[in-house]
């Protein structure tokens, strides 16, 4: 198995909670409702329609029609972006952000909330496109990241100074996340 798996497996019940949490969140937010007050629609409201005939307004001048809301806000594209420097090998942090790419990931994905994912150190990797939904290559590749990491450590010489360009990389995905 790789080392998505195994992360994947200790986070699960985080997985499940922060889904839970957020599905009521983003479905609320999604929600479209109907406006009632139109002269034709493909919808009618029942309890109005009957109200006008009881207040005597013929057919003809009904007011019960619907439409539907226009959405208040676009539908949501998040991206996580995640150090690979060699850095990021001293006292385990990226196990711990690795967990963290998992948990946002595997509940983003859930959620169908538009995710893309990338890492950097002096080169920019894409692991999950905008559009891309997650697959088992794509956990493969995610599955990378500490190897990356490491990688990137002993080719520093074991050092774990770096000069990571962050502003680059930031440059990049909100370029990416503002495609979408």
């Amino acid at each position: 198995r790789n080392e998505y798996e195994r992360y994947r497996r200790e986070v699960l019940p985080i997985i499940d909670l922060l889904e839970n949490d957020l599905r009521e969140i983003f479905k609320q937010r999604r929600q479209h409702g109907w406006q009632t007050g139109y002269r034709r629609g493909n919808k009618i409201s029942i309890k109005k329609r009957i109200q006008e005939q009881a207040g005597g307004i013929p057919s003809a001048e009904s007011r019960a029609f619907q439409k539907r809301e226009a959405p208040t806000e676009k539908d949501y594209a998040i991206g996580l972006l995640v150090d690979l420097s060699g850095s990021e090998a001293q006292g385990g942090k990226i196990e711990e952000v690795f967990k963290s790419v998992i948990v946002l990931s595997e509940v983003l994905n859930r959620l169908s909330i538009n995710t893309a994912i990338y890492g950097f150190n002096d080169k920019f990797y894409t692991y999950q496109e905008f559009g891309q939904s997650i697959d088992s290559k794509t956990r493969d590749e995610i599955g990378g990241m500490i190897d990356v990491v490491d990688d990137a450590y002993h080719g520093m010489g074991g050092h774990y100074g770096s000069h990571t360009d962050i502003g680059w990389a930031t440059t990049v995905a909100s370029e990416r996340l503002g495609k979408q």
